[in-house]
């Protein structure tokens, strides 16, 4: 086996392997991958780590904003970046709120993996 971070030039070879598995290819422009691949230079397993864009700060000063308002303003903006997903991380009541009337689909438990001086830190 050859383990590698596959080089742009090369994204279009995961096209097959994310196919197999019904899954689609992260966008290359926020994302890499880790490469696995056999002797005859089939990719046999793929990594990828994507850029996470999440929704937060909420900063209302004025009783008369419409959050979902502001929310959609902002799903125009991503309107073409199709496959694109981002976050709403939710420690409190309010953006727990946010993210509930917001459409966002629970997803479980987040975990954290910092890098720090080069060396990942959990």
């Amino acid at each position: 086996m050859t383990y590698r971070i596959l080089p742009a030039a090369e994204w279009y070879k995961l096209g097959p392997i994310m196919e197999r598995q019904g899954k689609p290819v992260p966008r290359q422009e926020v994302s890499m991958a880790a490469v696995a691949e056999d002797f005859n230079g089939q990719i046999v397993a793929v990594l990828f780590l994507q850029t996470a864009l999440h929704l937060e700060p909420l900063v209302i000063e004025n009783p008369r904003v419409y959050m979902l308002s502001l929310l959609h303003t902002m799903d125009e903006a991503l309107a073409e970046k199709q496959g694109l997903s981002y976050y709403c991380f939710t420690e409190g009541e309010k953006m727990a709120r946010v993210a509930e009337i917001g459409g966002f689909k629970r997803l479980g438990d987040f975990w954290v993996r910092e890098v720090t001086n080069g060396i990942p830190q959990s």
